[in-house]
C-alpha cells in the first residue's frame, strides 16, 4: 500500500498546522468536530471563497532538480475532488475524486498520481510524483475541486477536509508529522 512505503522524510515546515500555509481564495478552519485519518482531532477545513479565481492553500519552500512526491491526506466535505500542485513550470499537477477514490485527470511534464483509501471513514491519501528532469516550482498547493491549477468560480464554505502534507524525494514514503 502507498502507507508502507521505506522512510520518514518529510521537507514540509508544517504538515499538519494548515494555519501556517499561505491562503489565495480560501479560508482554513482547525475541525475537531472530523476525526483524521490517524484517529485524533487534527483535520482542517479548507472551504473556497466566493468569486472567481485559484482556490488554494501553500507552502513555499526550495524544491530544485529531482525526483519528488507530494501527499496530502483528503476527505470530502461539499465539494468531491481536490487537487495537489508539484510542478515543473506553469499551473499542472491532479486533481483526484475523493467520492469515488480515483484520479480524475493528471497535467504537467513528468507527472504521476495515485490516490488509497486510509480506514473506512473516506479519507484518502492523494499523491503526485514528479520525476523532476528540471527543477520543480519551489512551492506546493492544496486545492478545493480543481483549484490549486486553475481558477472556478467558488461558493462561499464549500470544501474539503484536509491533513497531513508530505513532500520527500523519490517516491512517496510513510507519513512524517513536521512542526516547523
Amino acid at each position: 500500500t502507498l502507507d508502507t512505503f521505506v522512510g520518514g522524510e518529510n521537507k514540509l515546515s508544517y504538515s499538519e498546522n494548515f494555519g501556517q500555509w499561505d491562503l489565495t481564495a480560501v479560508s482554513r478552519t482547525a475541525d475537531s468536530s472530523v476525526t483524521d485519518p490517524f484517529g485524533g482531532t487534527g483535520a482542517y477545513k479548507l472551504n473556497e471563497t466566493a468569486g472567481s479565481s485559484f482556490h488554494f492553500a501553500s507552502e513555499t519552500l526550495t524544491i530544485g532538480a529531482g525526483a519528488h512526491t507530494f501527499s496530502c491526506y483528503m476527505k470530502a466535505g461539499e465539494r468531491t475532488t481536490g487537487s495537489l500542485m508539484l510542478t515543473q513550470a506553469g499551473n499542472f499537477g491532479a486533481v483526484f475524486n475523493l467520492s469515488a477514490g480515483s484520479v480524475s485527470s493528471v497535467t504537467g511534464t513528468g507527472n504521476t498520481a495515485s490516490i488509497e483509501a486510509v480506514g473506512t471513514d473516506g479519507w484518502y491519501r492523494c499523491a503526485i510524483h514528479n520525476t523532476g528532469s528540471a527543477n520543480i516550482e519551489d512551492f506546493v498547493r492544496i486545492g478545493v475541486q480543481n483549484g490549486a491549477m486553475g481558477g472556478y468560480v467558488g461558493e462561499a464554505n464549500k470544501g474539503i477536509y484536509i491533513f497531513g502534507a508530505q513532500l520527500n524525494t523519490d517516491s512517496l514514503k510513510t507519513y512524517q508529522a513536521t512542526t516547523g
